[in-house]
């Protein structure tokens, strides 16, 4: 790995259509809250399916969308955000 990121977090996420997006967002905060305070130079990717998750609410951490084509219809549904 380079030698900026001593640790690597993945994260694999299925959001059900039509379910609240608050729980998923409180969740996946509260792991890179902690788990960037234990390992400062922590890498993370984040992947999956996140339905009509908002990109925006995970915009305290500098993750990046990866995948710019559409991937069911008119949307970008599978997402692979990194640092």
């Amino acid at each position: 790995m380079p030698r900026r990121i001593s640790y690597l977090l993945l994260g694999v996420v299925y959001h059900p259509p039509g379910m609240s997006h608050s729980p998923l967002y409180e969740h996946i905060i509260q792991v890179l809250d902690v788990t960037s305070r234990q390992h400062p130079c922590l890498g993370i990717i984040i992947e999956g399916d996140f339905n009509q998750f908002p990109d925006s609410w995970l915009s305290a951490y500098p993750l990046s969308q990866i995948v710019k084509v559409k991937t069911r219809g008119e949307s970008v549904l599978d997402k692979v955000l990194l640092t």
